[in-house]
C-alpha cells in the first residue's frame, strides 16, 4: 500500500537535495559572484532541514512496518537484522575494496588505522 504524501513529499526531499548540490556547485565555483549571499542562503535553508526529513520519512516507514507484521518482537529484530546488515557489510567490502586499489593505482592514503582485520571486525566495529 502506498502512501502518496509520503511519495510525494520523499520527492520533494530528493529534489531540495539535488537543488542543494547544484546550489553548492555554484558557490564553489563562484560563477555567480553577485548572488554569493542569495546563494548561500538558499544552501543553508537547504542543508538545515532535508536530511532529519529524510530521517523523519525513514523512523515513520519503519515503525509502519513494524507495527504491520503480526510476529514476535524476536521475529521482528531478526527480520530488520537480515534485511540492514547484509547490505551495509555488502557496501562496507565494495568501499574497501575500492579504497584499497585506489592507492595503487592513485595518489591516496588508507588510513594505518584500517586494514583487512578491521574489515572482517566491521559489525563490532
Amino acid at each position: 500500500m502506498r502512501i502518496e504524501w509520503l511519495d510525494s513529499l520523499k520527492g520533494f526531499a530528493i529534489f531540495l537535495v539535488v537543488v542543494g548540490h547544484v546550489v553548492l556547485g555554484y558557490i564553489r565555483a563562484e560563477t555567480f559572484m553577485e548572488y554569493q549571499w542569495d546563494l548561500q542562503l538558499i544552501y543553508d535553508l537547504i542543508y538545515s532541514f532535508h536530511m532529519p526529513l529524510f530521517f523523519l520519512i525513514s523512523g515513520f516507514l519503519y515503525k509502519l512496518t513494524w507495527s504491520k507484521k503480526n510476529t514476535g518482537i524476536s521475529k521482528k529484530i531478526a527480520n530488520k537484522f537480515l534485511n540492514m546488515v547484509p547490505m551495509y557489510l555488502l557496501f562496507s567490502l565494495a568501499f574497501w575494496f575500492s579504497k584499497y586499489y585506489a592507492t595503487l593505482y592513485g595518489n591516496i592514503q588508507m588510513s594505518d588505522h584500517f586494514n583487512f582485520i578491521d574489515l572482517i571486525h566491521i559489525y563490532i566495529k
